[in-house]
């Protein structure tokens, strides 16, 4: 290699550098000014008797995480009614949309924010889209700024979603019963731009790669289907234990395993999918997990090739614990059946004509 070429290679390695920095600064200003935010927010909720575990606080909080600059957060009602730190118990989201719209309407009632829910289309098409601003004069009232909410020049000006890759054991929102938890103490917050984020505990998996100047290692992990085999069973129930092929599903969960994609949305992606999808439900889930992320097909594709398996993941469902029958022996694992596809309506109107004709048919050859 000529001298010309190395000095080339020298400037592109230093200019990564500068930028992996930049990108460490960014995220670092972020994380701090989102906790102010968030301790801000609390304080006004302590004031206004509205106590944490609740929805009201969840939401409350959830607006104050996500609000750079306290600007206006603007989400779908599904959205915001499937994330994680909304805490609620419950799988349904027509029973967590119903929620959230009564915690909007508590918090507005009391002065914290401003909210506004507007719906386009009618029936299964309808979307509804809500807009909550915190209410920054009863917000920041007699608490005095703890630092500047400027932003770099270079900030990312279309990240709304600050969101905590790491699994912690944090009180502060630990009643979402997924058993993941988006913690608020120092460190612990990252951006939803999962290209930065890399788990220092990543758990069964092995990371290996490159080095870079300050040692942190690269973001590419290996592991196997032992180590996978729980977390993707967790995401095939709550899909349904959809039949066909499942890979997807693998490479989601050993990216959860890795730290590059959170629980909460790998499991909010999935309930979503399961309720909406009338075939591919595997399909729609990783449409559905993109769409969440804020990320296109090809970005999510190469976040989920940086973990790999020996062999390549698995095509078919992990194996699960099922009720055992009366004869066969106790604590015996089988590949349970899948659950039984739902009829969609039209598919019960045709199925009740048919029967209707059959029985027509009977009365006349009597």
């Amino acid at each position: 290699m000529t001298k010309q070429g190395t000095d080339d290679l020298l400037t592109l390695a230093e200019e990564r550098d500068a930028a992996e920095r930049e990108a460490a600064a960014i995220a670092t200003a972020r994380r701090a000014m989102a906790r102010d935010r968030i301790a801000r927010m609390k304080a006004a909720l302590d004031e206004a008797e509205i106590y944490e575990g609740t929805s009201y606080w969840n939401v409350a909080v959830l607006i104050a995480k996500v609000s750079e600059n306290w600007e206006p957060l603007k989400w779908s009602l599904d959205r915001l009614a499937m994330d994680e730190d909304i805490g609620s118990g419950s799988g349904e989201i027509t029973s967590r949309k119903r929620i959230v719209r009564r915690a909007l309407k508590r918090l507005s009632d009391r002065g914290i924010i401003q909210s506004e829910l507007k719906t386009v289309g009618v029936g299964r098409a309808a979307k509804t889209t809500v807009t909550a601003t915190a209410c920054r004069s009863v917000v920041t009232a007699g608490r005095p700024d703890a630092r500047c909410e400027i932003m770099p020049d270079s900030m990312p000006t279309n990240r709304d979603n600050l969101r905590d890759n790491n699994r912690d054991n944090n009180r502060d929102n630990n009643r979402d019963k997924t058993g993941t938890t988006c913690g608020t103490k120092p460190g612990q917050m990252s951006t939803d731009t999962v290209i930065y984020s890399n788990s220092k505990n990543s758990g069964p998996l092995s990371p290996f790669g490159t080095t870079n100047r300050e040692g942190e290692e690269d973001q590419r992990f290996l592991t196997t289907a032992e180590a996978t085999a729980p977390r993707t069973a967790r995401l095939m129930a709550t899909l349904g234990w959809p039949n066909g092929d499942v890979k997807t599903v693998w490479q989601v969960a050993a990216a959860c395993n890795a730290g590059m994609i959170t629980d909460g949305d790998a499991d909010g992606a999935a309930q979503m999918a399961r309720d909406y999808a009338n075939r591919s439900t595997v399909g729609l889930f990783r449409t559905k997990l993109a769409e969440r992320l804020k990320l296109d097909g090809a970005t999510l594709s190469r976040i989920l090739n940086r973990v790999t398996m020996p062999g390549g993941f698995p095509a078919d469902a992990p194996v699960r614990r099922v009720e055992p029958s009366k004869n066969a022996p106790a604590g015996k694992l089988r590949r349970a059946d899948p659950e039984p596809a739902k009829m969609s309506e039209r598919a019960t109107q045709r199925a009740a004509q048919n029967i209707i004709r059959t029985l027509a048919k009977m009365e006349l050859s009597r």
